[in-house]
């Protein structure tokens, strides 16, 4: 090569060096990014309605009464085979689905009076309702009838998160 074009080649090479981290520096930038999250779901699984559809006859379905969370009743069966069942209105009324986790009751196999619930929706949607039917019957295989007898029942019907 010519010392010439050898010369002209180092100042372009040199040029460039130089040039090269300078232009990054001035066309570089940070960038930062700055924000905020809120949660804004709402959870709100609650009873709605209660109503007694089926009354046997000479029964008393009690007047039932509920909240959010809980259904009350005092009801009364006169003899064995007799049942009273309560229609209960579960509502979702946030904006998170809910799976229902399980139903549980208090009752074992050897009470005389039972409880029988049908299962609500497996998935409740947002907005959505659902029916649980709560049955309280006089067991009918009884030889001997048993007279002035009171249980306390409980039945929890769980509802969680649905995860997708």
């Amino acid at each position: 090569m010519k010392p010439k074009y050898a010369l002209i080649f180092l100042l372009i090479l040199l040029l460039f060096i130089i040039l090269i981290p300078s232009c990054y520096a001035i066309l570089g930038a940070s960038l930062k990014i700055n924000g905020q999250a809120k949660i804004m779901g709402n959870w709100d699984i609650s009873i709605t309605n209660v109503e007694a559809t089926k009354v046997c006859v000479n029964c008393d379905a009690g007047t039932p009464s509920f909240s959010n969370t809980s259904f009350n009743f005092d009801a009364s069966l006169m003899k064995p085979g007799d049942s009273i069942t309560y229609e209960v209105t579960i509502s979702n009324n946030g904006n998170i689905d809910a799976t229902l986790e399980n139903i549980t009751t208090n009752q074992d196999d050897t009470s005389v009076l039972q409880i029988i619930t049908s299962p609500p929706l497996d998935v409740l949607k947002a907005g959505e309702s659902t029916l649980v039917y709560i049955t309280i019957y006089y067991d009918n295989s009884l030889e001997n009838i048993e007279t002035n007898i009171t249980n306390d029942f409980i039945c929890n019907i769980n509802y969680v998160q649905k995860i997708s």
